[in-house]
């Protein structure tokens, strides 16, 4: 007994075969030019080694900036305390 929901189609028969052929044709006369377009990014510039060894000094440098002045304003909020009467040392005079 035959389904009569399926569509008229022969099973060895592609639906789009036309449009795949259009579609590998224009693909085919396409490959020249994305190889073109794309061919520069694999090309990194000369100088982008000392470039990123310049900005990772810098980097440090900054850091190490920064962790020098947060540790000379504890010492002198220490300093302050205990100047002020304030620190954790022993009785005030």
């Amino acid at each position: 007994m035959m389904n009569n929901n399926e569509p008229d189609v022969e099973p060895d028969v592609e639906p789009d075969a036309e449009f795949d052929v259009d579609l590998d044709a224009e693909l085919h006369a396409t490959d020249g030019l994305f190889a073109a377009a794309f061919a520069h990014l694999g090309d990194l510039p000369a100088d982008l080694e000392q470039r990123a060894r310049r900005g990772a000094s810098a980097t440090m440098m900054d850091r190490s900036l920064i962790g020098i002045a947060v540790d000379l304003m504890s010492v002198g909020v220490d300093t302050l305390r205990l100047l002020g009467g304030n620190g954790t040392g022993g009785s005030r005079p």
